[in-house]
């Protein structure tokens, strides 16, 4: 190893590489660009602390300097060793020096550990203190594993205006401890780094911790004890003055809770004063009595408490207040100008609005008067409300007024007011006066735009089933062999775009007479527009479903299955329904014109639509049988059933039991029905099987 030194040394002289002596120039080299060039070091002093896992400070005459080493090997604090080693570059832009080898030449006393007052390390040269073994005690308002290098924990302890970042190796201190330590008074040492870089660069006071040993709980963030000064009016102190303030206390009763962590408190002496709790730290309910303790700070309006902890909390009768009765636009409006009217700060007021949005993320919803002005509500404390407010329905909401600002700092002198917010207190809060209305313009133009697009859908549907008929027609024609059945299928197909045609001719005529006596209610006032428009959408839904059963019709092979049973189920099964459906149709197919067929798969399929929509079946029997030429056939379903003779017809927009009659007269039949409230319904068609035409 030392011929490998030598060696290297001789190498590092040839290329004008230094060969360091003492820790203060070790140090000026490290601090050095990693542009510059390298260096080599041989150094002997005493180990006066161990930090970072894997370094320690090595303290000579001229001063103290980090070290790194290469390997696991470990010194202890007192250790006097001979270290030889050379700089690596690091990611902050130096170098490092790294420990190669060294020995150990004896044992020293380390030194003791230097005591410091957290509040008075602003105005201390911390430069005297780099590298030194530090003690000093705080609160712990953070703790969190670290997400960059996982081999470290981190403290962050505040006393007074004063914050202390704080490393310790994860392996000596579990997980589950950080959340005990927060909120924690404790007495830290380690060794103080100043401008570490990283984001350590940025935090400015740091100290290395060895292990959970050199963390002593002073007093754990549950203790009840309320010895802590209470936080007195100092509304009249510099704001600088108050922010720089140690721990403080307030009592007093819950009035509202916002964000998870932040409550405002009235206090015994009828102050108002939100405290903002430390990180995993759950809030009280409102309307309990606690005691918090937290450092001041201010807004320039009031002073409240932050990284605060509540240490004692019981239930007490809560006093009732008298809610103040405004308006939106007079909390954000003085008439003529905007402006926020801060003296409501934390009173109980009542106002009303029409909910403009539904609840974010967050747990806030806005209110909007008629004037315009907007208000946010914050129901994040009753989730249950939530679920109750829809966009446009009006509200009486009261609650606990918050003024939202900025907390005074240095270089923000004058905080700005960012804006007003109704905390609800509990679910009776918020009453929703009346819902969002039937009929507005948004929506009134959305059912328009919906009716043109369904009308240029219907005439493009209707050219391209008119277009798919010819090209079939065409075809068929040119099959000389089967001329008879190809005319036939021709007709039908023929036919049932007629039918196709003129039933959506009517309906959408219909259609059109309803949006127009619908579109003057609106223009009126007329109340009747709502139901005029729900006529109209049954009309659309009939069309729809029309248009449905012939597109199918169309494309199917029904007429042509021999087994009537199977193009029956054929034909149910596109309704997709969840009944039992049992089929018994013991007709032969050739004792059935093609026009007949057509017209009962038509009629069974109607009423099993109508038995499974609306009487809500859960089993339906469909059968069949013929006598000579006389056809009967029926559907039976255990459905709700209704009474036939008030049933609704085509003026409310249901045209089942109609056409049903209307295919049946024109095929020359009798249709009967048997049905009454909660016992089902039973109809029957008697027909001729050769006669007719649909």
């Amino acid at each position: 190893m030392c011929v490998l030194l030598i060696l290297a040394a001789a190498a590092c002289g040839a290329a004008d590489c230094p060969v360091l002596r003492t820790a203060a120039e070790t140090r000026a080299y490290a601090e050095r660009p990693a542009e510059t060039n390298d260096y080599r070091f041989v150094l002997r002093g005493t180990v006066t602390s161990w930090i970072a896992i894997d370094s320690f400070i090595l303290k000579d005459e001229s001063g103290a300097v980090w070290l790194k080493l290469s390997d696991e090997r470990r010194v202890s604090p007192g250790d006097m060793i001979e270290a030889r080693g050379h700089s690596v570059p690091n990611f902050v832009g130096n170098r490092t020096a790294e420990v190669d080898d060294f020995v150990l030449l004896g044992r020293a006393e380390p030194p003791p550990p230097v005591d410091v007052d957290l509040r008075d390390f602003n105005s201390t040269d911390r430069s005297k203190l780099t590298y030194r073994t530090i003690r000093t005690r705080g609160i712990v308002i953070n703790a969190f594993h670290d997400e960059i290098d996982p081999r470290f924990h981190h403290l962050v302890l505040r006393r007074g205006s004063v914050t202390l970042h704080a490393s310790i190796p994860a392996a000596d201190l579990a997980a589950d401890c950080l959340d005990r330590l927060l909120g924690a008074e404790v007495r830290v040492t380690g060794t103080f780094m100043l401008h570490q870089g990283g984001r350590r660069l940025f935090s400015g006071n740091t100290v290395y911790i060895q292990g959970a040993a050199e963390i002593e709980t002073l007093r754990s963030a549950d203790d009840e004890t309320c010895d802590v000064p209470p936080l007195e009016d100092v509304s009249h102190m510099d704001p600088a003055v108050i922010v720089a303030t140690d721990l403080r206390r307030v009592a007093g009763i819950v009035t509202a809770v916002w964000h998870g962590d932040t409550f405002l408190v009235r206090t015994d002496d009828e102050r108002y004063v939100t405290v903002s709790l430390v990180r995993h730290r759950n809030p009280p309910t409102v309307g309990t009595h606690v005691c918090a303790i937290g450092f001041p700070d201010t807004d320039l309006f009031h002073v409240n408490l932050i990284d605060a902890r509540v240490v004692r909390s019981e239930t007490v009768p809560v006093p009732s207040e008298e809610a103040f009765s405004t308006s939106i636009a007079s909390l954000l409006s003085d008439g003529s100008r905007r402006r926020f009217d801060v003296s409501q700060y934390g009173r109980v007021i009542r106002l009303s609005g029409t909910v403009a949005d539904l609840p974010s993320a967050d747990g806030r919803v806005n209110l909007r008067d008629a004037g315009g002005f907007t208000l946010p509500i914050d129901v994040s404390a009753c989730p249950t409300v939530a679920d109750r407010l829809k966009e446009g329905c009006t509200v009486e909401a009261t609650g606990i007024c918050i003024v939202e600002t900025d907390s005074w700092r240095p270089n923000a002198v004058v905080p700005q007011v960012k804006g007003m917010v109704l905390v609800i207190r509990s679910p009776d809060d918020v009453r929703i006066v009346s819902g969002p209305p039937l009929l507005t313009v948004g929506r009134l133009s959305a059912a328009v735009v919906i009716l043109l697009a369904f009308l240029i859908g219907v005439i493009v549907w209707n050219r391209a089933l008119n277009g798919l008929v010819n090209r079939r027609s065409r075809e068929l024609i040119k099959e000389q062999i089967a001329r008879t059945v190809s005319q036939l299928k021709v007709g039908e197909r023929t036919r049932l775009a007629v039918e196709l045609h003129d039933a959506l001719s009517q309906n959408l005529a219909a259609v059109a007479c309803l949006v127009g006596t619908a579109r003057r209610a609106v223009d009126t006032g007329d109340a009747s527009a709502g139901r005029q428009l729900q006529t109209t959408e049954r009309i659309l839904n009939s069309c729809r479903t029309e248009l449905k059963h012939c597109l199918f019709d169309l494309r199917s092979d029904m007429l042509e299955r021999r087994d009537f049973s199977e193009a029956i189920r054929a034909t149910l099964d596109q309704l997709h329904a969840a009944a039992e459906i049992a089929v018994r149709f013991s007709v032969p197919r050739a004792r059935m014109t093609d026009s007949t067929a057509h017209a009962i798969l038509c009629i069974v399929r109607e009423l099993v639509s109508n038995a499974v929509r609306h009487g809500r079946a859960t089993r339906i029997h469909v059968a069949g049988s013929i006598d000579g030429e006389t056809l009967r056939f029926s559907v039976r379903d255990n459905g709700t059933g209704f009474d036939p003779a008030a049933s609704p017809g085509p003026r409310e927009g249901h045209f089942g039991l109609d056409g049903i009659r209307d295919r049946v007269q024109r095929i020359g039949g009798d249709f009967q029905i048997d049905s009454s409230p909660g016992k089902g319904t039973y109809a029957v068609v008697t027909l001729n099987a050769k006669g007719g035409t649909p």
